[in-house]
């Protein structure tokens, strides 16, 4: 645990392992956080503030007048992260390459974001001015550890706001990492505390967007059935350390045999299994790239999110008729469209009930627009000035100005 800028063990002095999911060999055991040391945590935090061993309101201001790309804080946090990204094929089997394509945009996210505005109106000088919340509790997904931790903490580093961090039980190293980084960077003592465990703390939110509900026109959906499986049989799936591969393992046994599952839940009611569908080789949680062809909207494997190597294409006719067919599901967090008419395009992305639409591309995640979902899919925006929105009340002050 990392608890007022320093490693401590549990209060219960219990561990869990952390398990590589390409090998299942265990590479460490972690301090397990229970009820009682988030408690103490926060109870410290306000105590800290009280006896001004850690000032929100100095921290906030120190915050404002600082240029990140020049403080020792931003060039520690973007050397370190960089290391932080070879911790991700052990714990969390992301491949060593896709890892790498987004360091350089990691530590674009640890910015500082300007506030306010100003207002005339007659004889009176008003300005807004944002405040930070407060301690606040995070809880990031296994998913991308790395990257989750740093859509968190970016907006509220930069908000003034001291942080309580849950990482997912299946990745906890990469944010313990970090927040050695803090350390060796110089933040106050209290900005920063990471709890791992799970058990009765356990919960987490995995952003999704992987595309794997695919509809594809009916002119077309037998060409593309094909050149799918023919993308599936040439995927690379293997050590994510190896920087050829394309696909890692599942994070965990529990996922692994999860994703198996729906594949057997597809099979059973009646879809096309066109490619994989096993377990791949017999050491660590891969699984074969799958595809499933003639799949209903009332698959499970079509209204469910999967979080595997599984991709249903569903056949259908019009415009119209596939939109109203997307939007009949409880998520809405990212959806996608590949089209050569604009006009097309356009009516689908105003139309689709997802909080992002990608017009010719997938994935494509820019830190200065906001990210989240509809429905069921998150509530609150991260990224760009809406996150910074999550972590900050709005003040406004005025004055009154005597002419003379």
């Amino acid at each position: 645990l990392f608890i007022n800028n320093a490693f401590v063990d549990a209060v219960s002095g219990r561990t869990f392992p952390t398990i590589n999911p390409a090998t299942e060999d265990k590479i460490a055991d972690v301090a397990e956080a229970d009820k009682v040391n988030p408690a103490k945590t926060i109870v410290m935090l306000i105590s800290c503030q009280h006896l001004e061993v850690f000032n929100l309101r100095a921290w906030s201001t120190k915050q404002a007048a600082v240029n990140p790309d020049t403080t020792t804080i931003y060039v520690v946090m973007r050397s370190g992260l960089l290391s932080c990204l070879s911790l991700l094929p052990k714990s969390r089997g992301q491949m060593t390459a896709s890892g790498s394509s987004f360091s350089t945009s990691l530590s674009h996210l640890f910015i500082h974001f300007p506030p306010g505005g100003l207002f005339p109106d007659g004889p009176y000088f008003t300005y807004t001015r944002k405040e930070p919340v407060g301690i606040v509790g995070q809880i990031i997904p296994w998913n991308y550890p790395v990257l989750m931790l740093a859509w968190k903490w970016g907006p509220a580093l930069a908000a003034g706001c001291p942080v309580l961090l849950k990482p997912a039980e299946q990745t906890p190293l990469t944010a313990l990492y970090v927040a050695a980084l803090t350390q060796q960077a110089g933040f106050p003592d209290g900005v920063i505390s990471v709890l791992p465990g799970y058990g009765p703390m356990s919960y987490y939110y995995c952003f999704v967007c992987a595309g794997s509900r695919t509809y594809v026109q009916e002119d077309i959906y037998d060409t593309f059935v094909k050149k799918a499986v023919e993308k599936a049989a040439a995927r690379k799936v293997g050590d994510p350390f190896d920087k050829s591969v394309q696909q890692g393992p599942q994070v965990d046994a529990e996922m692994f045999t999860k994703v198996l599952n729906y594949i057997k839940s597809g099979v059973e009611q009646g879809g096309k299994l066109e490619a994989g569908g096993k377990r791949k080789g017999d050491k660590g949680y891969f699984i074969e790239p799958t595809v499933f062809s003639n799949v209903t909207d009332d698959f499970k494997i079509a209204r469910e999110e999967i979080f595997g190597p599984v991709q249903t294409i569903i056949k259908f006719k019009t415009l119209d008729e596939v939109i109203e067919r997307a939007n009949d599901t409880k998520y809405g967090l990212a959806s996608g469209i590949v089209t050569t008419n604009i006009d097309t395009a356009n009516t689908f992305a105003h139309a689709i009930n997802a909080g992002s639409v990608w017009i010719n591309c997938y994935q494509a995640v820019v830190p200065q627009a906001p990210f989240g979902g509809f429905k069921e899919s998150g509530i609150g925006r991260e990224l760009g000035k809406a996150a910074l929105d999550e972590y900050t009340e709005l003040k406004t002050v005025t004055t009154k100005i005597t002419y003379k």
